[in-house]
């Protein structure tokens, strides 16, 4: 037994519509998913086209009584105006699963371009946060830089100073006699000083600043895969949507093709009528048959 994806085969769906036939239901694709339980409608839809479009044969009329074939005509003339009836009503019944499965598949159309929009917005965003993170890598390389810069400053800077303080306590050695001017020397030394910590309060605010930027850079990258995420996920969602729509679409086709079928069935029977037309006889000659 050949089973499609969603579990329904031809055989179930066959079986089904002789059912509802024999309890004199009407044969439609929600009635025989309903009787089933489950399966696609575009399963059960193709299925029904099949199953409908088999052939049944009729009575052979050869060598029959004319009383015989007058009354098989009139069954057969029954049988037609019956399944006419049947098969206008199957026309009307798949031309209204048509008509719903036009407006679904629309709904999903509209679907799938809002979602294809909300795709390109989250696109646009994720290369302008990718830009900003750009920008903000190359500026916390300048800071980086900078700080470097100035911590090579400082430590130059702090090594002059020690030289020139070797060289100020020589001075001062050699100038120990010179007491009056030991108030002045104390003070350049304390100029010097001052200088060389603000020196060292410059590189350490440079190297909090990169220590800042380096955050900014972290955040963004999280924020730069939080979009790569999304736009995977939607992504998905456009392909999900777009195999929906495509399954609509081929449901809508399953529905013409049972209209069409249907009204074949219909030539075909009224055809086998004039085909079995007999001619009539007068009402004295029936007795002599």
């Amino acid at each position: 037994m050949a089973v499609d994806e969603y579990g329904v085969s031809y055989q179930q769906v066959s079986a089904a519509a002789e059912a509802l036939t024999a309890e004199g239901a009407t044969v439609t694709n929600r009635a025989v998913r309903a009787h089933i339980g489950t399966g696609s409608m575009s399963t059960i839809s193709r299925h029904l086209a099949t199953w409908r479009g088999q052939s049944r044969p009729l009575p052979a009329t050869a060598a029959l009584s004319e009383a015989t074939q007058q009354a098989l005509l009139t069954d057969i003339e029954r049988q037609v105006a019956e399944a006419r009836s049947q098969l206008h009503s199957e026309l009307a019944i798949a031309a209204t699963e048509r008509d719903t499965l036009t407006e679904e598949g629309e709904q999903l159309q509209a679907r799938l371009t809002a979602q294809a929009a909300e795709n390109e917005h989250l696109r646009a965003e994720l290369q302008r946060q990718t830009g900003a993170l750009d920008q903000i890598r190359t500026d916390m390389a300048k800071v980086q830089d900078a700080a470097t810069t100035a911590q090579a400053a400082a430590k130059a800077e702090a090594e002059r100073h020690q030289l020139g303080e070797l060289e100020l306590r020589q001075q001062l050695a050699k100038a120990e006699l010179r007491l009056e001017a030991l108030p002045r020397l104390d003070a350049e030394i304390q100029g010097l000083r001052e200088e060389l910590r603000k020196e060292r309060e410059k590189a350490q605010e440079a190297i909090r600043a990169a220590a800042v930027a380096a955050e900014r850079v972290s955040g963004l990258e999280a924020r730069v895969a939080d979009f790569k995420k999304r736009d995977d996920a939607a992504s998905a969602q456009i392909v999900e949507l777009r195999d929906l729509l495509d399954s609509e679409r081929a449901r809508s086709a399953t529905a013409e093709q049972a209209a069409a079928v249907a009204a074949q069935k219909i030539e075909a029977l009224e055809f086998r009528l004039a085909d079995a037309d007999i001619p009539k006889r007068p009402k004295g000659d029936r007795g002599q048959s």
